[in-house]
């Protein structure tokens, strides 16, 4: 299970540390979908962005991965 937090750079110096070399801050359309890693944090990023449009940031849960189960 992952739990990801919605929050506000408040300092804008705080920086990553030297086990996470290639984090930083992306523009939506910088994105490298293609490197991410993991199908929650590809849909929470939608989540964030229809979120924003819509002004609804009530609580969701991801939907179920289709692959769940797959190959048991």
């Amino acid at each position: 299970m992952q739990l990801i937090y919605r929050a506000r750079l408040v300092d804008e110096t705080i920086a990553a540390g030297p086990e996470s070399l290639e984090v930083r801050l992306f523009g939506w359309d910088e994105i490298p979908w293609e490197e991410i890693a993991f199908p929650s944090v590809r849909w929470a990023l939608h989540h964030e962005r229809e979120a924003q449009a819509s002004g609804d940031f009530t609580t969701r849960t991801a939907p179920p991965d289709p692959t769940a189960g797959a190959g048991e």
